[in-house]
């Protein structure tokens, strides 16, 4: 009798410590959830399409999170011919991301949309020491007010195939004279002899700016003559078939993965271009210069954006501050 009674007792300790485990569990639980949930949620949207950059970003992403404790930062990636939709779309239904970051091209219609809050006292309170290049910060500027940040420098450059300029006895050109009668000397070379990406406006856009400013023209002297040279060269390149028939259809990538299959023969690409043909399988060696100069350089022209939008949370403004770390 007495050992059924020792019996008892041990069961019912052994129950009411199992008990005291799970409510203990489901406590800690319900705390997790709840400090899951009061953490806020921050979006991010970008238009980054290589592999590589997504992957950068989402660390940035996680390690913030976890280092800041009560914020959740998401990176969502769009397609960049749906971009300007998507944000269309998203005011429309109220949800817009605390944060876009775009191509510094699209960011003034953006601006006119009524995207981006103004960030006038932001960037003279946290931005004066880095405000180089004022190019750059132009392109984030509407009426004397900062609606954006300069995110990253990524500049039109040209690539060529350096086994077939060395094959040819060829040299980088050195002006677009110059890369005219490279093309002209590739003619019996198999593949486009010039690719630019022409099927996206921002794109398009971005090239053309580089090679307006490169003929010492601007998007205000269009009508004088860097703006005329600029014309005169894309029509040389149209006529005399140096550029091919789907020039209209590709975008950057697709240029770039026509250069890596040695369909083009020379591009001017972003310098990020670089990491798909880092990633492609070439059989031949490229060579990287800056896009030719006739008058300036235009290495500083091109690149993102980063704006905070009219919904924004405050915990965003931390998180834009945590970008431009020196350490990150």
């Amino acid at each position: 009798m007495k050992k059924k009674w020792c019996f008892a007792a041990f069961f019912l300790c052994v129950g009411l410590a199992a008990a005291f485990l799970f409510w203990q569990g489901e406590e800690g639980k319900e705390v997790r959830e709840t400090e899951e949930e009061q953490k806020k949620q921050i979006y991010v949207l970008c238009a980054y399409e290589t592999k590589l950059h997504q992957q950068i970003l989402n660390e940035v992403a996680e390690y913030y999170s976890k280092r800041s404790g009560c914020a959740e930062v998401h990176m969502e990636f769009i397609p960049k011919e749906n971009f300007k939709k998507e944000i269309c779309l998203r005011m429309d239904n109220g949800k817009t991301a605390d944060l876009i970051i775009c191509d510094n091209g699209m960011m003034p219609a953006l601006i006119d949309m009524g995207v981006f809050a103004d960030l006038s006292a932001y960037v003279e309170a946290q931005c004066q020491d880095s405000m180089n290049f004022q190019k750059l910060w132009n392109t984030t500027m509407d009426d004397g007010k900062y609606y954006g940040i300069p995110f990253t420098c990524d500049p039109y450059v040209l690539f060529y195939n350096q086994d077939v300029f060395t094959e040819k006895g060829l040299s980088a050109p050195e002006d677009w004279d110059g890369l005219l009668d490279t093309c002209s000397a590739l003619q019996d070379s198999v593949g486009d002899k010039f690719g630019f990406a022409a099927k996206r406006p921002e794109e398009i856009y971005a090239f053309y700016r580089a090679l307006l400013y490169a003929c010492g023209g601007s998007l205000n002297t269009m009508d004088q003559e860097g703006g005329v040279e600029a014309a005169d060269i894309l029509e040389e390149l149209k006529r005399s078939r140096y550029i091919g028939k789907q020039t209209i259809n590709l975008t950057e990538a697709d240029v770039a993965r026509s250069f890596a299959e040695g369909k083009v023969l020379m591009m001017a690409n972003r310098l990020s271009a670089s990491t798909i043909l880092r990633s492609s399988r070439m059989e031949f060696s490229a060579g990287i210069i800056p896009l030719p100069g006739d008058v300036r350089e235009s290495l500083m022209l091109s690149g993102e954006n980063i704006g905070v939008t009219e919904y924004a949370d405050r915990e965003a403004y931390r998180f834009l501050t945590y970008l431009y770390q020196d350490d990150i």
